[in-house]
């Protein structure tokens, strides 16, 4: 049996070495590793490679799927659990599978049967949504017992999935039924005929406010078969509406939905950005071939043409709009948008015919076309095919994309590049066959056949701070069996380095792990950041091992400036200790830390800059224990690095009421001699279990 040390790992890499003077200040704390013990299981253990990608909200909670065995599992019909927390010490079960029906139907488990009825399969899905704020948590589940009908048509009565809605905490009564297979629809009779057992993360959303989306087909009432038997559906338990049904109408009656299309994504005010087809048959004006793919936007109940085919393009003289393509992350926490499509008419050609607009409603401009000038640094150089799910777009209107690299002396090992930035300001952050950072000399990215940038990073994730993680894989440029797949982070302050080294050691539980991989959850949160990257810094990823012993662990860590060596202590008393980083352009400055209780969100005004801390008591107390016992160096002078390592959050014994806060950390530096705001940092969390 094996049981993971759950300790800080400083992330170093062993081979191929990298400096530690090269990589961020990195502090990837394991969160729940195969062969861990599951608590209140009677003995269960995490099984290899029993994992499910993680999600993570702005405060840095996590959510997943885990696989068990041993202790009190029986085989799978109670060998998956879903998961909330920050670290092993705070994490709770929220839901396993046969366990009973959690909002208390009589009979009924969290499982399914096969089509004989005798075998059983897992109950709650592995996609699991976390809502960016608010605690809400969303995921797909099997049923099986009384009343419950696993076999046979939807019109016959079966019955055996639903989506629950909620509260992660695990306890009675805080999940609640979204939507049942079989249930009614909103309107018109018709029920919902989908196996929710195992909804996607494309074509789902969950927002701060609690505002689910879905997708659903129809059965029975007014449906008519191909005409309005698909429908995409928003709101919350007891409220929930049609958000676009195939057979809508458009344009007063002149155009109707034909198709329902697979990808929505939707904001923190309940707006959702979608792409549909349009009938060719049904409408006062029915689409053509020409013309039926509209790019819509959901507004309070309203649909609002973003763009058609066949519409005049912005900026592009005779051009019009051809096909759209709704990236992973294409839709930002207020409604910025970037959507790659294809362009058609005037002297277009196909060398040229591709490209991404950005912006906002009513204001969406070209900002890469293929054939434009690419800013690699090489004359003659342009953007060549691009990747039409990469589309990445923050809150701030930063952007950031791969893309295809043309020109006389591009190779198959750099035609592919990474670029971010605004419209008219971009820059490349990464190119195949560029030396690889924080390798040894002689590492590029790619491999010997081709730029490698593009494994793994046709959907770059990209936050509301400007940082982007993109996984790549790297090679010697020689031996073509060297290459290993590093996770590359680029921050506006620091630069490009490495967050995760393919090949890097840890050391845990008593043995050394070389990392061979890692995954994430790209798609959307709702937030203007991805499902495992949040918009403070924060993200997590199921990492892979090799050399024996436990070969998967889930792993958080944070990028920028501000880091904090745990996420959960005790309420009973514990210690977070920090680390400052704001680069020697800073060093010799006089840091100040600010703490909060109340989240992130606005945060405060000061010396013209935005601290991103919230104002309350909690933030006045800290100050009147600044350099004390509780706030060791809560100010002080950073070395000639711009660093510090001294300060710390010391929280008190005597104070378990505290039990269940979430308390928030950020830094600014004051010029020592005009005290003016130089650097304002992210900010960092903990939360008191």
């Amino acid at each position: 049996m094996h049981t993971v040390t759950k300790t800080t790992v400083l992330l170093l890499a062993a081979a191929p070495a990298a400096t530690a003077q090269s990589l961020m200040l990195q502090h990837g704390e394991i969160v729940q590793a195969v062969g861990d013990m599951v608590a209140g299981t009677s003995g269960a253990t995490i099984k290899a490679s029993g994992f499910d990608a993680p999600v993570m909200d702005l405060d840095g909670n996590m959510c997943w799927r885990a696989q068990m065995e041993n202790g009190n599992v029986t085989g799978t019909i109670d060998d998956r659990a879903v998961f909330y927390g920050r670290t092993a010490a705070d994490m709770v079960m929220v839901l396993r599978s046969g366990d009973p029906e959690p909002t208390g139907m009589p009979g009924v488990t969290c499982n399914g049967t096969s089509s004989t009825g005798t075998s059983f399969f897992t109950g709650p899905s592995g996609n699991v949504r976390l809502s960016p704020t608010g605690g809400f948590v969303m995921f797909g589940c099997y049923l099986s017992g009384t009343g419950i009908v696993n076999t046979g048509t939807t019109l016959a009565g079966r019955n055996d999935s639903v989506i629950y809605w909620g509260f992660p905490s695990g306890q009675p009564g805080t999940l609640q039924i979204l939507a049942q297979r079989g249930s009614p629809a909103p309107s018109g009779g018709s029920v919902y005929d989908t196996g929710f057992n195992s909804i996607s993360f494309q074509n789902t959303g969950l927002n701060r406010q609690g505002t689910a989306l879905f997708k659903g087909d129809l059965v029975g009432g007014d449906v008519v078969t191909g005409q309005n038997d698909d429908a995409w559906l928003i709101g919350t338990p007891g409220n929930v509406q049609w958000m676009c049904r195939e057979g809508d109408a458009l344009l007063g009656g002149a155009v109707v939905v034909g198709s329902i299309g697979f990808q929505a994504q939707m904001d923190e005010n309940g707006f959702v950005l979608h792409d549909e087809t349009l009938s060719t048959t049904l409408g006062t004006s029915p689409a053509t071939t020409a013309d039926d793919k509209v790019l819509l936007l959901y507004v309070g109940g309203t649909q609002v043409i973003v763009a058609r085919e066949g519409d005049p393009m912005p900026g592009i003289a005779g051009a019009t709009y051809g096909s759209f393509n709704l990236g992973s992350q294409c839709f930002s926490r207020t409604s910025q948008q970037m959507i790659f499509q294809t362009t058609m008419g005037g002297a277009v050609t196909t060398a040229d015919d591709g490209c991404y607009v950005a912006g906002t409603l009513g204001n969406l401009a070209v900002v890469i076309r293929e054939g434009d000038p690419a800013p690699t640094g090489v004359a003659g150089e342009t953007f060549g095919t691009t990747y039409t799910s990469s589309a990445t777009i923050n809150e701030n209107g930063v952007f950031c994309v791969l893309a295809g690299i043309e020109g006389p002396s591009v190779t198959s090992l750099d035609n592919v590049g990474l670029f971010y930035g605004t419209a008219g300001n971009i820059t490349m952050i990464a190119r195949g066959g560029m030396a690889a950072p924080d390798m040894p000399s002689g590492f590029i990215i790619g491999t010997a056949n081709n730029s490698g940038i593009a494994q793994g990073t046709s959907s770059p994730q990209l936050n509301e701070l400007g940082q982007v993680l993109f996984g790549v894989n790297v090679w010697d440029g020689v031996n073509a069996s060297s290459g290993v797949v590093n996770q590359y982070a680029y921050d506006p302050v620091h630069g490009l380095r490495a967050s995760l080294i393919g090949d890097e050691a840890w050391t845990f539980s008593g043995t050394t792990q070389n990392v061979t991989n890692h995954g994430y959850v790209q798609f959307n949160s709702g937030d203007g950041a991805a499902l495992s990257f949040n918009s403070n810094g924060d993200y997590c990823s199921r990492v892979f091992f090799a050399n024996g012993g436990p070969n998967v662990a889930l792993v958080r860590n944070h990028l920028g400036s501000f880091h904090g060596s745990t996420a959960s202590v005790p309420a009973t008393g514990g210690i977070q200790a920090f680390e400052l980083d704001a680069t020697a352009a800073n060093a010799g400055g006089l840091y100040v830390i600010g703490a909060t209780l109340s989240g992130t969100r606005p945060g405060f005004s000061f010396g013209g800059a935005t601290i991103p801390i919230n104002q309350d008591v909690w933030f006045n107390l800290a100050f009147l224990a600044a350099n004390g016992a509780v706030y060791p160096n809560l100010w002080g002078i950073l070395d000639g690095t711009g660093r510090t390592t001294s300060a710390a959050f010391a929280f008190p014994t005597g104070f378990p009421g505290f039990g269940g806060s979430m308390f928030h950390h950020a830094f600014m530096v004051l010029n020592p001699t005009t005290l003016a705001v130089d650097f304002v940092s992210e900010p960092v969390s903990l939360h008191l279990y």
